[in-house]
């Protein structure tokens, strides 16, 4: 059997919402998601990744950037995109979040890409 060597990568929301909202990074998640649709990389997440997306769809309904019909569509997208959820340890995280001084929701993403030994991909400046 053959082992699986595709380079992992953790996506956190500021990505996957770039990617959606069509934001001026959008070349770059786009040959990061065809790359993943084409099966030559994995992405992974926290669960609480699907939470976050909801949520800045949310906000960009909330001040009209996308209408509620988008959001409902690109919600679903985001769902149908596949992104592999990943358990994360709590004790990591909060100890991450307290050295870092950062939320628990960034410690999460942080946690896991250290955990995987994968490169974090976001769009969030102060975990890059």
């Amino acid at each position: 059997m053959e082992e699986n060597t595709k380079p992992i990568f953790v996506v956190d929301a500021s990505f996957v919402l770039a990617f959606l909202l069509r934001d001026g990074n959008c070349q770059q998640t786009d040959v990061t998601f065809k790359k993943y649709r084409d099966d030559k990389i994995s992405l992974v997440a926290p669960e609480l990744l699907f939470y976050e997306v909801a949520n800045g769809l949310k906000s960009a309904c909330l001040t009209k950037r996308i209408n509620q019909k988008q959001c409902v569509e690109l919600l679903l997208l985001s769902l149908s995109l596949d992104i592999k959820k990943e358990n994360i340890n709590w004790n990591d995280v909060l100890e991450t979040a307290l050295t870092k001084k950062t939320s628990c929701y960034d410690a999460s993403y942080v946690v896991l890409s250290r955990r995987l030994n994968a490169k974090l991909l976001t769009f969030d400046r102060k975990m890059q």
